[in-house]
C-alpha cells in the first residue's frame, strides 16, 4: 500500500512543510539517510503547543502535539525527497519505513521494548 493511500485511509492530510523559526536547515540528506531538525507541532505557521506534559499540557494535548510534529516531519521529508516510495520492511524487530525508496525511520517493536538491537 502506498503512503499517500494509507494517509488518505487514515483521513490524514500532510500540511505544507513549516518554515524554520530560526537560522537552520530543516533537512539534510547524507547518502541514504535524511536528517530532520527543528520539527515542532506547528499549525498555520504558529507553534500550536508548548510546555511540559503533565504540567502545562494534558495527555490528549501531548498526543495531538506529537501527531502535528510527525505530520510536519513527513511533509518536510516528502518535500526534500519527493514522492513517498513503496518501501517498508522489518529490520531486527523494528519497522523501518522510507520515503522515495530511502530508509528514513525506525520504531521499536512493542515486543522488544526500547532496548537497542542485539
Amino acid at each position: 500500500m502506498s503512503y499517500e493511500r494509507k494517509l488518505n485511509e487514515l483521513h490524514l492530510e500532510l500540511p505544507l512543510p513549516p518554515q524554520p523559526l530560526a537560522t537552520y536547515v530543516p533537512a539534510v540528506q547524507a547518502g541514504d539517510l535524511l536528517f530532520l531538525s527543528g520539527v515542532l507541532p506547528m499549525r498555520d505557521g504558529q507553534l500550536a503547543f508548548s510546555g511540559k506534559l503533565g504540567r502545562d499540557l494534558t495527555v490528549e494535548q501531548g498526543m495531538e502535539a506529537a501527531r502535528l510534529a510527525l505530520l510536519n516531519a513527513l511533509a518536510i521529508a516528502k518535500q526534500e525527497l519527493g514522492t513517498f516510495g513503496p518501501y517498508c520492511t522489518r529490520r531486527e524487530g523494528r519497522r523501518a519505513c522510507g520515503v522515495g525508496g530511502r530508509f528514513c525511520a525506525a520504531a521499536p517493536s512493542p515486543q522488544r521494548g526500547l532496548r537497542p538491537p542485539g
